[in-house]
């Protein structure tokens, strides 16, 4: 019976869920999305990769996310619009999972039906606060520039914080397997890297005071794929024609997205609105909770 209440108690945000979930059903794709699926039908995959990064931008880890619908329409031969709300839902179920992954990371010796509970807590809440839901969930466009990216921050933050509250090693598949994340990350779009750099060097800092084995040689490997992620979306020649449609064109692509990322970071959630809303109360209203419940048992709980 104690493993079964964990499931009844996470309904509520299951409900969430399948209610966001559902209205998937009616996403239609948009102007981005057709010129993505024009390029794969008519060059193909790598075609299509290569010519945006020549003359529109380079986000490649996005771009090959985007065309997912295109390329399993063209597979399967099941017509784009139908497989377009599935793409999306497919997301929202990763995202899920992640989400139960990170709760049994952080919290060791939970059962099953407890990281089931949390994990989907932690995805209801940040479904919910969402500013954009259809960014966020109902556009792959925007889902793929920002949510997969959020998915590989969310894996490198619960490995790191891990590893350095437990005071144990990274082993060497860890670390080839988070390099490769930042590395994917950081071609994602121009905001994920500021993140991954700094939660990277801020292990790093911690663990040169603090840690037994600081391990300084396996986070500097992982800085350096971020940064060749970065570089390599940076100097796309895309970027140039991209750029110029903004105010600030004449700047250097460097200067003026990583300018965006620093002023836009309030929109991602590090000003005080990750620290207010429903939502925000929620979630940490069950994490004290969870917290309470689990008091004088063998289980890590981080703020």
């Amino acid at each position: 019976m104690p493993d079964v209440m964990p499931i009844v108690a996470a309904s509520v945000a299951l409900f969430i869920l399948l209610w966001l979930a559902s209205i998937a059903l009616y996403a239609m794709p948009e102007s981005d999305d057709y010129c993505v699926t024009n390029r794969v039908n008519s060059m193909g995959l790598v075609g299509m990769v290569k010519s945006y990064y020549l003359h529109q931008m380079g986000r490649l880890t996005s771009l090959v996310a985007i065309a997912a619908p295109a390329v399993v329409s063209k597979v399967t031969g099941v017509d784009y619009l139908v497989v377009y709300p599935v793409i999306l839902i497919c997301g929202m179920a990763i995202f899920l999972a992640v989400s139960v992954y990170w709760a049994g990371r952080m919290w060791t010796g939970l059962s099953w039906p407890e990281r089931f509970l949390a994990g989907a807590m932690l995805c209801a809440a940040s479904f919910v606060l969402a500013i954009s839901l259809r960014e966020m969930l109902y556009w792959i466009s925007g889902s793929a520039s920002y949510m997969v990216p959020a998915l590989f921050v969310i894996i490198i933050l619960v490995e790191l914080v891990r590893s350095a509250a437990n005071e144990t090693v990274l082993s060497t598949g860890q670390i080839v397997v988070l390099s490769a994340i930042g590395f994917l990350g950081a071609l994602a779009n121009e905001f994920t890297p500021f993140w991954i750099v700094a939660l990277v060097a801020g292990s790093a800092v911690y663990r040169a005071f603090y840690h037994p084995r600081p391990q300084l040689a396996g986070h500097a490997v992982m800085l350096t794929a971020t940064f060749i992620g970065l570089a390599i979306l940076l100097l796309s020649p895309g970027n140039a024609v991209r750029m110029a449609a903004y105010p600030e064109g004449g700047r250097s692509p460097l200067l003026s997205r990583w300018g965006c990322t620093i002023c836009g970071s309030s929109w991602f959630g590090i000003t005080p609105n990750l620290r207010r809303g429903p939502g925000s109360v929620s979630w940490r209203c069950f994490r004290s909770s969870w917290c309470l419940r689990n008091r004088g048992r063998r289980r890590g709980c981080w703020s």
